[in-house]
């Protein structure tokens, strides 16, 4: 079996294709779940000097699955 779709689709490939960048307006999740996607988009929030905004956003977001034990 070719398998080629399905590596060209993946979120952790290295290869950006035209379906994968639309993804993203979808949703800031689907920014967020694409690796590559995270990476453009910090380094555009880096320009605007709004990176610790994300940063603390991230944080607040791994809070929600954590144990309170853990907070």
């Amino acid at each position: 079996d070719d398998t080629t779709y399905f590596e060209v689709s993946d979120n952790n490939t290295e290869i950006l294709t035209e379906h994968r960048i639309k993804k993203w307006s979808y949703s800031l999740q689907a920014v967020i779940t694409d690796l590559r996607g995270r990476f453009e988009f910090e380094n555009f929030l880096l320009k605007e000097y709004s990176h610790e905004n994300f940063s603390f956003w991230m944080a607040c977001e791994a809070l929600k699955f954590c144990r309170l034990s853990e907070v």
